[in-house]
């Protein structure tokens, strides 16, 4: 090997240490980058379904490290009530305990805080996203705020819900401080008074899939 073919290998090499180094750093950093083979179930669902829905990755997550979910066009009805929205965690089989739960709509996303082990799959109960319009929509996966490390598609299908439609209702009241009915909701509509408009209580009665009961919003 002559002096000049020397030079570009010691070049090479040491441009490889730096790379490896810098990658290594930079997975210590930030171990989601590690994440592939990211799955999610099912792969296709009808447009107005609520099926269980689940994220499923090969490289565990930090533990205590935040996750974020963007659930893309599904809809979801645990925004007020996240915490107690079922959501589960786990590390392999085994189960991991969810400290913090938060929905934010401005950016479409779920925050989770899992315990101590770190998480490899993330399941949302059946109810808890309904499926938009028919098309594809993407499942992004980040942690601690970062910018999503992995994304994967669920194809929507044209489609009826498999659970009875939602059926809003309403009643006139008399005044602004009449106070409404348990399960109403203070409201003004253009029906009441023969349509010249007045104050109501309203509220939506559908059908919850995961107490397989009717509720109220």
């Amino acid at each position: 090997m002559d002096e000049r073919a020397r030079r570009v290998f010691r070049s090479f090499m040491l441009g490889s240490a730096v790379a490896a180094t810098l990658a290594t750093l930079e997975s210590a950093n930030h171990p989601a980058l590690a994440v592939t083979g990211l799955t999610a179930t099912p792969s296709s669902t009808a447009s107005g379904s609520s099926p269980a829905v689940s994220l499923t990755w090969t490289t565990a997550f930090t533990p205590n490290s935040t996750i974020t979910v963007n659930i893309g066009s599904f809809t979801t009805n645990a925004e007020s009530d996240c915490a107690t929205s079922a959501i589960s965690l786990k590390s392999g089989a085994n189960t991991v305990s969810l400290t913090e739960c938060r929905w934010n709509a401005d950016t479409n996303t779920f925050t989770l805080t899992p315990g101590t082990m770190g998480v490899t799959s993330i399941t949302f109960p059946a109810g808890v996203l309904t499926a938009g319009a028919p098309g594809t929509t993407q499942m992004l996966l980040s942690d601690d705020g970062a910018a999503p490390r992995a994304t994967n598609s669920i194809s929507v299908t044209s489609g009826s819900s498999p659970y009875p439609p939602d059926w809003f209702q309403g009643y006139q009241r008399g005044s602004a401080v009449e106070a409404c009915q348990t399960t109403w909701n203070p409201s003004w509509a253009m029906w009441a008074n023969n349509g010249t408009g007045g104050f109501v209580c309203v509220r939506t009665t559908y059908f919850d899939p995961r107490l397989a009961a009717w509720s109220y919003r």
